[in-house]
């Protein structure tokens, strides 16, 4: 069965593609998705779904380069996963800080 991914990247577009679920992939992708800490605007910490980036790109084929290579969403949804909660992408091994999160994007696209 095939479910619908919604990515929104960080300068607010949004991108969609259909992903294929019954593959290890997939399933491999399901057991990364999970709650971390994660730094509010405010510096007060909260709980997040978060997926590592490599993982998100191994279930997207050949737009994988979207992620991997150039580092663009910010967030993404898939249809009936975790009640198409908002799922944020981890782009390092340190805890999402919405506080600098932008400013992350703004270095990777300089060094583009």
């Amino acid at each position: 069965m095939d479910k619908h991914l919604h990515a929104v990247n960080f300068d607010g577009m949004t991108f969609g593609m259909e992903i294929e679920t019954n593959t290890v992939v997939y399933n491999n992708f399901k057991k990364s998705v999970k709650y971390e800490k994660c730094i509010s605007i405010f510096g007060d910490e909260f709980e997040c779904l978060v997926v590592p980036y490599l993982m998100l790109g191994a279930i997207m084929r050949e737009a994988h380069w979207l992620v991997t290579e150039r580092m663009d969403f910010n967030k993404i949804s898939i249809d009936g996963f975790k009640n198409s909660e908002e799922i944020f992408v981890r782009y390092s091994d340190k805890p999402i800080d919405f506080r600098n999160r932008q400013a992350f994007r703004s270095e990777v696209k300089k060094n583009e």
